[in-house]
C-alpha cells in the first residue's frame, strides 16, 4: 500500500486553512466592545439620517465592535429611510423585494421605498427587476 505524502503546497493551504479557522474561533469568542466612533453615532443616530444609516451598516455586518444584529439593522434603517435617507429608502426597498430580515415579500412597498429614493435622484438595481419592468 502506497503512503500519501503531502505536497509543499498541500501543507502551506492546510496550515493556511487551520491559521483561519483558529482566527475565526478566537474572534466569535471575544466580546468586543463598541469603538468610540460607535457610541458617538449611536447617540447622533437619534437626530441625524446619515448616522442613523450608518449605524444600521454597522449592525448588519457586526463592525465597529457592534453585535451582529440584522433586526436591530433594519430599525435603524427604516428610521433613517423614514428621514428621507436615499440610500436607507433603497436598502428598505430591497429588504422588501427578497424578504430579507424575516420580512414578507411585499413587491408594492417595495416599489413605494425605491420611488422614493428614485425622486431623490437615486439609482437603483432594483428597477430592472421583471416586477418593477412590468409596472412602467
Amino acid at each position: 500500500m502506497a503512503e500519501y505524502r503531502l505536497r509543499p503546497v498541500d501543507k502551506i493551504r492546510a496550515h493556511s486553512h487551520e491559521r483561519t479557522r483558529r482566527r475565526e474561533i478566537l474572534c466569535r469568542s471575544r466580546v468586543m466592545a463598541p469603538t468610540q466612533l460607535a457610541k458617538q453615532t449611536r447617540k447622533d443616530a437619534r437626530k441625524n439620517a446619515a448616522a442613523a444609516h450608518q449605524l444600521a451598516l454597522w449592525h448588519a455586518a457586526g463592525e465597529e465592535g457592534l453585535s451582529r444584529d440584522p433586526e436591530l439593522s433594519f430599525r435603524w434603517m427604516l428610521e433613517a429611510a423614514e428621514r428621507k435617507c436615499a440610500d436607507a429608502q433603497c436598502a428598505i426597498g430591497e429588504a422588501y423585494t427578497y424578504g430579507a430580515v424575516g420580512l414578507q415579500v411585499d413587491h408594492a412597498v417595495a416599489f413605494v421605498w425605491t420611488e422614493k429614493a428614485a425622486l431623490q435622484d437615486k439609482a437603483f438595481p432594483t428597477y430592472t427587476s421583471p416586477f418593477f419592468i412590468s409596472l412602467t
